[in-house]
C-alpha cells in the first residue's frame, strides 16, 4: 500500500476525530467499502464515480477543503467542487501540482518538521486518543518477501502487507 493510502485512512479518521464531514474518493467498491468503514459520510469511485455531482450532493454551497493526494482529472473534480475561500492541501511528489485558482489556498506539504511543530505536538495526542485503524491487505513471512512485493506490484491494496519476523 502506498503511504498516500495510508495518509488517506489516518486523514479521514482524524478529520472525523475533529467534527468534520467526509466525502471521500477511492477506487472499486472495496475501496469504497474502506474508506466508509473508516469513518467517510459518502464515497464516490475516482475513477468511475461522478465526483462532480457526488461533491454537491454532499455540499450544496460547494466543498471547504480538498486533500489531494493523486492529480489527474479526479483531482480537478475535486478542486471545482471546492467553494470560494476553500482549500487544498497536497503532498510534494504529487504531479502535476494543482494549479494556482483566484479564492482557493493551495498549499504543498512534505513529512520534514519545522515551525509546525507545535501542530505536530498536538497531532500526536490526537493519535494517542484513540486507536487508528490500519487495515491489513495480506501477510506474509520475511522468507515469503519476493511475493510479498508482486502483490504490491499488481496494484489496488486496499491495507498495509505486513512481513512476520519471526
Amino acid at each position: 500500500m502506498s503511504s498516500r493510502m495510508t495518509i488517506a485512512m489516518v486523514a479521514i479518521q482524524l478529520a472525523k476525530l475533529n467534527g468534520a464531514k467526509v466525502l471521500a474518493t477511492a477506487s472499486g467498491d472495496d475501496g469504497i467499502a474502506l474508506v466508509r468503514r473508516l469513518g467517510a459520510d459518502a464515497a464516490v469511485d475516482g475513477r468511475r464515480g461522478d465526483i462532480t455531482a457526488a461533491a454537491r450532493s454532499f455540499a450544496p454551497k460547494g466543498v471547504e477543503a480538498v486533500l489531494a493526494l493523486a492529480a489527474g482529472d479526479g483531482l480537478q473534480r475535486c478542486i471545482d467542487a471546492l467553494r470560494a475561500g476553500g482549500r487544498v492541501a497536497f503532498p510534494y511528489g504529487v504531479e502535476p501540482e494543482p494549479k494556482p485558482r483566484a479564492g482557493i489556498s493551495i498549499v504543498g506539504y512534505d513529512a520534514i518538521s519545522g515551525p509546525e511543530e507545535v501542530e505536530l505536538v498536538r497531532l500526536n495526542k490526537l493519535v494517542e486518543m484513540r486507536k487508528f485503524e490500519v487495515p491489513v491487505a495480506a501477510e506474509y513471512s520475511l522468507e515469503d518477501a519476493a511475493k510479498a512485493h508482486e502483490r504490491m506490484a499488481k496494484g489496488h491494496v486496499l491495507g498495509k502487507i505486513v512481513l512476520r519476523i519471526r
